[in-house]
């Protein structure tokens, strides 16, 4: 076992015994904790929904579905589901996807996935967001984990590929841990994939539907996990829904008040 592994593996035992029964008797634990104490987990469990996130290499993972899609909690007008999944010969985890109806345009929706002014503001997970190469239709983008200081911490590095469908607009992203030089202290993520289907619905709405996998291991009981994972989950797709809507009205508004467009060029 290396190093790094051992201390997460450490680290993880030292959580989970200080925790004690609180995947049964959770809801005590936190009427008792206080706020400093669910602060400090809600940021132990972001960095835990990093690594989880995170973990996945370019070349598409082979995975075959055990179980299919159930609903495990919708919240703010999001809908988070997840199904068992086997990734190689024996890897058993968890595939998440979510899905929402959004009130936007889908240039407005892709704007949100790759502007790092946008992802500030939906992405709670990470530190840093930068995009290092972009062109039409593809965009590479570089990720650093906002990852508590107990675990090593992490980054990651996307390409995005766009594709227009009659009925529908699909982003791929593949991870390309060997894209950018590596930073000492900083564990590169090697493989990690997420698919986005963005279908319209009528003249005003489109539906997203977001899917992601990674071959890890969860490093605590997926009952204490869940309870912090999945309401970030949700808080997060819903500020993406936000930000999108938001943009569109603006747009709209704009061009209510100056159809022709000239006002915005100053004629």
């Amino acid at each position: 076992m290396t190093s790094s592994k051992k201390k997460i593996s450490e680290l993880s035992n030292i959580v989970y015994n200080q925790m004690g029964s609180l995947s049964l008797r959770s809801n005590r634990f936190l009427q008792s904790s206080g706020f400093l104490r669910k602060s400090l987990l809600f940021s132990l469990f972001g960095g835990l929904l990093s690594i989880l996130l995170a973990q996945n290499s370019h070349a598409q993972i082979s995975f075959e579905p055990t179980s299919e899609w159930k609903v495990v909690k919708e919240s703010k007008k999001v809908q988070l589901m997840s199904r068992w999944i086997v990734i190689g010969d024996s890897l058993k985890t968890r595939q998440i996807r979510i899905k929402a109806n959004v009130k936007a345009d889908v240039s407005d929706i892709l704007y949100c996935l790759r502007s790092e002014e946008a992802l500030n503001q939906w992405k709670k997970n990470a530190r840093k967001f930068e995009v290092l190469d972009e062109k039409e239709g593809q965009w590479v983008f570089y990720t650093e984990f906002a990852i508590p200081r107990l675990f090593p911490q992490q980054d990651l590095v996307l390409q995005y590929q766009v594709k227009e469908e009659a009925e529908k607009t699909l982003v791929d992203a593949y991870s390309i841990p060997d894209y950018l030089d590596r930073t000492k202290k900083v564990k590169r993520q090697e493989k990690y994939e997420e698919h986005w289907v963005i279908r319209p619905i009528d003249g005003e709405n489109v539906e997203v539907d977001f899917s992601s996998m990674a071959p890890t291991k969860p490093l605590l009981p997926r009952s204490v996990q869940d309870k912090f994972i999945h309401p970030m989950l949700i808080n997060s797709f819903a500020e993406l829904k936000s930000q999108a809507e938001k943009r569109t009205l603006k747009r709209a508004n704009e061009e209510s008040t100056d159809p022709s467009g000239l006002l915005s060029t100053g004629i």
